[in-house]
């Protein structure tokens, strides 16, 4: 996934960060990925979300850049510390994140269609909402599965009070 900051005077490229995730991808596949969000925390990093690859399976990723353009941290849906099981290497849909939010605290809720869960029933996946910590470890994640495994989230947002919606 590329990911830019351009200047807001003039359009001037300031500094650019490809992430491959498991490197597996070609830089074809990587432009044609849809993206999930970016955000600024309070310290000036960008959070970005969107699918990556890992093993050959497509999941929802989350980067981290400081600043200048320098990845501090990278999150990816199949990570072990969260108990996340990929399963069913011949799903062909990736899951995919939707939405993106930053709270004042810097941790990231990232909001989207996730396919490669051990719960998943349906071909078309399930909502999922998760929360990764300012440091960029799993805090909680969320599954919503609606009448006929029919749902797809839109967006993402933050309350005054910390609640998700």
């Amino acid at each position: 996934m590329y990911t830019y900051k351009l200047a807001a005077a003039d359009g001037t490229k300031q500094w650019h960060a490809l992430h491959k995730g498991d490197r597996s991808q070609s830089t074809e596949t990587l432009i044609q990925q849809q993206f999930g969000g970016i955000e600024e925390d309070n310290a000036g990093n960008v959070i970005v979300s969107g699918p990556v690859g890992s093993g050959g399976a497509q999941v929802m990723g989350l980067m981290k850049y400081d600043a200048g353009g320098n990845e501090l941290w990278y999150y990816e849906t199949s990570a072990k510390d969260d108990h996340h099981v990929a399963v069913d290497k011949q799903i062909t849909t990736p899951s995919v994140p939707l939405g993106l939010a930053v709270d004042e605290a810097g941790n990231a809720y990232i909001t989207g269609v996730d396919v490669t869960s051990a719960i998943v029933t349906a071909p078309e996946g399930v909502t999922v909402t998760m929360r990764v910590n300012g440091d960029g470890r799993w805090a909680w994640r969320n599954y919503y599965c609606g009448s006929q495994n029919r749902t797809r989230p839109y967006d993402i947002g933050l309350d005054e009070d910390g609640a998700v919606y």
